[in-house]
């Protein structure tokens, strides 16, 4: 067994890791019929439903949501990740140990669970603005 340890800087300097990750197929709840705009359009609605279920109440990020939503005719990429990524560094002066933002993205290949231009989006977030404080340990 492979244990993946995945850490990133972000572009203001702050460093966060990947600490829990699912992967799904992103039309796995479609029961028949052809895909479709309405139905792309609730998968990406849906994705913020789970992703809150997962990790509540984490703050909550779909990475390039923009370019699925511009054209929802589209097939979506066959891959859906959700992460959960942590900061072992509050957000301003809390009394937090820790902060968190769960971020998810569509890939059409399972193989690199981040792609380079995933990566490159997770370093441009503005983590202060999106993530949230929590105490690791209660």
């Amino acid at each position: 067994m492979t244990i993946m340890f995945v850490n990133i800087v972000l572009r203001s300097g702050r460093e966060i890791s990947l600490y829990e990750l699912l992967m799904s197929y992103t039309y796995a709840g479609l029961l028949e019929g052809r895909k479709s705009e309405r139905g792309n359009e609730q998968i990406l609605r849906t994705l913020c439903q789970h992703a809150s279920r997962l990790w509540k109440p984490a703050p909550f990020l779909i990475l390039s949501q923009a370019r699925y939503l511009g054209d929802l005719s589209r097939e979506l990429p066959r891959f859906t990740f959700v992460a959960r990524f942590l900061s072992f560094r509050p957000i301003g002066n809390s009394n937090k140990n820790a902060s968190n933002l769960v971020m998810i993205w569509l890939a059409s290949e399972l193989d690199p669970v981040l792609p380079g231009d995933v990566v490159k989006e997770i370093e441009a977030i503005d983590w202060d603005k999106l993530a949230e404080n929590f105490d690791l340990v209660g």
